[in-house]
């Protein structure tokens, strides 16, 4: 086998395994569920979730994502962590439930977005690893490095219509207990003073900036 023969040879297998370990959302028999499977046809997750909040085509990411529970799951939407969706890793083993927000799952905010277990909020990064376990009633998403957290019982109210709500204390005669943290869930606390043109206040407390641009040397 000549050079290029065996250049083709080699090119053929590397895009046969590709091609073998891509996956693809399909439907069941009647197209009311969707799930995956790879392009040998093997069913990498059962077709168990609403084809309204199913993907389609080609999977691209780096995780599988639907945007609805599956069939016959029902979890309490009344608390202010409530799931919805679902998200596995590309060999079909289940990662986390997203926050729910906005009639869906939660948005990407600096790299990570919110997930829920048990009743408790933390965040996960892009690839499925949860950057902070859930520790919280709820958390709100980072803002130059830091999130707000709330740890006391809480509730949802929701405002005139029905579709927009904040937080509240769960008991009337509480108030919201909440403290900043940083990427790696370690509590953060307010300066005394600023010590930096670029630190900001943040309810009342002075918080220092972790993303701040060093002028670099130029070179001779």
């Amino acid at each position: 086998m000549n050079s290029t023969k065996w250049i083709l040879f080699v090119g053929y297998i590397c895009f046969a395994t590709l091609a073998q370990g891509q996956l693809y959302y399909f439907t069941n028999t009647d197209s009311t569920l969707v799930g995956v499977r790879n392009a040998k046809g093997d069913t990498i997750i059962e077709p168990s979730f609403p084809i309204h909040g199913g993907g389609h085509g080609r999977i691209t990411e780096p995780t599988v994502e639907f945007n609805l529970l599956p069939t016959g799951m029902s979890l309490d939407f009344s608390r202010p962590a409530a799931p919805i969706g679902a998200v596995y890793d590309l060999d079909g083993h289940f990662l986390y439930y997203p926050q729910e927000f906005d009639n869906g799952p939660d948005y990407w905010v600096e790299g990570v977005r919110r997930y829920v277990h048990e009743g408790k909020m933390g965040f996960v990064d892009r690839l499925g690893y949860k950057i902070t376990e859930a520790n919280w009633d709820f958390v709100i998403p980072f803002n130059y490095g830091y999130a707000i957290v709330y740890d006391s019982p809480l509730k949802k109210v929701y405002e005139q219509g029905g579709e927009r709500w904040h937080i509240a204390p769960k008991l009337d005669r509480d108030t919201l207990s909440f403290h900043l943290i940083d990427r790696n869930g370690h509590r953060v606390h307010p300066l005394q003073t600023q010590q930096h043109e670029k630190d900001y206040f943040l309810r009342g407390s002075i918080i220092h900036i972790p993303f701040i641009t060093m002028k670099r040397s130029r070179s001779s």
